[in-house]
């Protein structure tokens, strides 16, 4: 009797994620480790009834972006393929998705580690190097976009890029190097686990800086079970591995005596840029939930300084189609959840006297979505709902201070650089060349070029 209600749990368990795959990346890799972890239950209690390995994976591959996402599943297991064929929930350069780039919901280690782990670990458990292939991508991925500074005591300290983000923005961004603690991880876990050389030493560098003890706090004072078992397999079985590795040199990229570096993210809209002591974070796709609003968010650091802004661009290759910007004031979308219809689009108005937007008003143009997409609203249709890829321009020009950025989001276009008289010669900085105020250079399908007419200290 028990055999069988732990086959028809796991079973239905399995089915129901399979028919419910959710389209934001962290929700989808939670799903796949459900999924392959009541399939390989069923393996034991009935295989006749568990899928194959390589179909049970392939849910780990679509949230992983190493396949493309097709999405939840019908009775009979076709996909629905909600966002076509060639959407991935991870980008090329290895960042997750929702719309665009994303704060603390980007930091996706534990369920990283839990989804190898639920293949490689346990009775009859398996190799799988190519899961750990991409996951160590995506590690890396995210040490692009770390700022160094000092803490409250003024200790040196390594915390997550948040203000460019489409939420989390919280200033400043929580403690990570290479693992966050969270409530189903902690500090280390990412380096006792891949044991890769750079995620190695930038756990090292966290430990070295003396920031490890400092992240426990959530471990040791939440009360609940979730995080008590985090604490448990940091004390139990990372700590002790961890200490067993040996010494490496990798340190954090955006540490100001690091190489410099260009980091560009064209599906995600984002990019990261080193320039002697200075960094660049611009997200160009930004908050755009509607319809392409042109505008870009902004960090730029160096050793002295930090600025933010939100400022005007330029973009090119929308449709004509549009959106018009409501006067809602709590936020200014409706949230993308079936279940979310008993909140009003917007949100509940504020007390008191009545508010009003000061961009209500304002027309957004759509951004083209690829011919196989047949819903990018993905079958939530409130007035004003966020919506996948409409609010991604093709082409993006985007100018602060001394940089200009020129970034081709499409797949298909080349997009031509237009003259720059009042910007001026300025060096490419992912080739060094200088490109002149006349000149125009083509920029190609999910390319982009930086331009710097600043002189750095070092030159």
């Amino acid at each position: 009797m028990r055999r069988a209600a732990y086959i028809d749990m796991l079973k239905s368990s399995r089915d129901y994620w399979r028919q419910n795959f959710p389209h934001y990346t962290n929700q989808s890799q939670i799903c796949a480790i459900g999924i392959y972890q009541a399939n390989r239950g069923l393996r034991l209690l009935a295989p006749q009834l568990a899928l194959p390995e390589d179909r049970a994976r392939d849910y780990m591959y679509q949230s992983l972006g190493m396949k493309p996402f097709l999405g939840k599943e019908d009775a009979d297991g076709n996909p629905t393929k909600p966002l076509g064929e060639s959407y991935y929930q991870v980008t090329r350069a290895g960042l997750t998705r929702e719309l665009g780039y994303v704060g603390s919901y980007g930091e996706v280690v534990d369920w990283l580690v839990m989804m190898y782990e639920s293949v490689t670990r346990g009775y009859q458990g398996q190799e799988a190097p190519e899961l750990r292939e991409q996951m160590v991508k995506i590690i890396k991925a995210r040490g692009r976009f770390r700022v160094v500074d000092v803490d409250e005591t003024g200790a040196r300290v390594s915390r997550i890029e948040t203000v460019v983000g489409w939420r989390n923005e919280v200033y400043p961004g929580e403690i990570a190097y290479a693992s966050r603690t969270a409530w189903d991880s902690h500090p280390v876990m990412s380096a006792a686990v891949f044991t890769d050389p750079d995620i190695v030493g930038w756990t090292q560098e966290m430990v070295a800086d003396g920031q490890f003890y400092k992240q426990l706090d959530l471990l040791i004072h939440h009360t609940w079970t979730r995080v008590g078992l985090a604490g448990l397999r940091l004390v139990s079985r990372d700590w002790d591995t961890y200490q067993a590795l040996p010494a490496r040199p990798g340190r954090i990229p955006t540490d100001w005596n690091r190489p410099d570096f260009v980091f560009t993210d064209e599906e995600n809209g984002v990019l990261a840029v080193k320039n002697g002591e200075e960094l660049l974070f611009a997200s160009l796709y930004w908050r755009a939930r509607q319809g392409v609003n042109d505008y870009a968010r902004i960090h730029h650091l160096t050793p002295t300084d930090q600025r933010s802004a939100t400022i005007r661009q330029r973009s090119a290759g929308s449709t004509d189609d549009t959106y018009t910007v409501n006067d809602w004031i709590l936020w200014d979308y409706a949230i993308n959840d079936p279940g979310a219809g008993h909140i009003p689009p917007g949100g509940f108005p504020p007390p008191g006297d009545t508010l009003h937007q000061a961009l209500a008003g304002d027309v957004y143009h759509l951004a083209p979505v690829p011919a196989d997409v047949p819903d990018p609203a993905v079958g939530v249709h409130f007035e004003g709902v966020e919506t996948m890829l409409v609010g991604r321009a093709p082409f993006y020009l985007c100018e602060y201070g001394d940089y200009l950025i020129a970034m081709n989001t499409s797949t298909d276009r080349t997009y031509t650089l237009p003259t720059r008289q009042d910007f001026g010669p300025a060096r490419d900085l992912a080739t060094g060349r200088t490109v002149g105020a006349g000149q125009r250079p083509e920029v190609g399908p999910r390319s982009t070029i930086v331009l710097y007419r600043g002189r750095r200290a070092a030159d």
